[in-house]
C-alpha cells in the first residue's frame, strides 16, 4: 500500500526544508508530537518521537540536504512489513515550493491496510497543513 500527499507552499523551498529537514525537530512542526530526541543507544541515526504517552522510534534511512529529501522507517514494526516514509521539498516557481510525502508499507494481518492508509493520509496531511501555516505566516 502507498499513500502519497503533496502540498504547495507560498514560501521558498529552503524555508520549508529548514523546518522539516531537521530530523530531530519533529516536535517543532508535527501536530501532537511533544518531544523528539536522538536515541543515543540505537544503532544508526534514530529519533524518539513522543506522541502523547507513546514514544515511537524512527530510523533515518536517507538524508540528502542538497536534494531536500529524507526518508525514515519505524523501528521494530514487523506488522507493517517493509515500510518507509519519504519527504521531499522542491521549488515550483518564484518563492513557491511543493512538499511530496510518500508512505509505503506492506501491512500484515491483523492490520487493516485501508485504515492505515486513511489514518496516515489524515496525520501527514495535518502535518503538512501545519507547516504551510507556519511558513506562510513567517514569509
Amino acid at each position: 500500500m502507498e499513500v502519497r500527499l503533496s502540498q504547495e507552499f507560498d514560501a521558498p523551498a529552503e524555508a520549508v526544508w529548514k523546518i522539516v529537514g531537521a530530523f530531530h525537530g519533529l516536535h517543532r512542526w508535527f501536530p501532537g508530537v511533544t518531544a523528539c530526541d536522538r536515541d543515543e543507544a540505537a544503532w544508526g541515526e534514530v529519533r524518539r518521537a513522543a506522541l502523547g504517552a507513546r514514544v515511537t522510534p524512527e530510523r533515518l534511512e536517507l538524508y540528502d540536504n542538497a536534494a531536500m529529501t529524507c526518508a525514515w522507517s519505524l523501528v521494530d514494526a514487523p506488522l507493517l512489513g517493509e515500510h518507509r516514509s519519504t519527504l521531499s521539498i522542491a521549488p515550483v516557481g518564484e518563492g513557491r515550493c511543493r512538499a511530496d510525502w510518500v508512505f509505503y508499507a506492506d501491512p500484515k494481518p491483523p492490520l487493516d491496510a485501508e485504515l492505515i492508509s486513511k489514518n496516515t493520509a489524515a496525520m501527514y496531511g495535518g502535518a503538512l497543513a501545519a507547516v504551510r501555516e507556519h511558513v506562510e505566516k513567517s514569509s
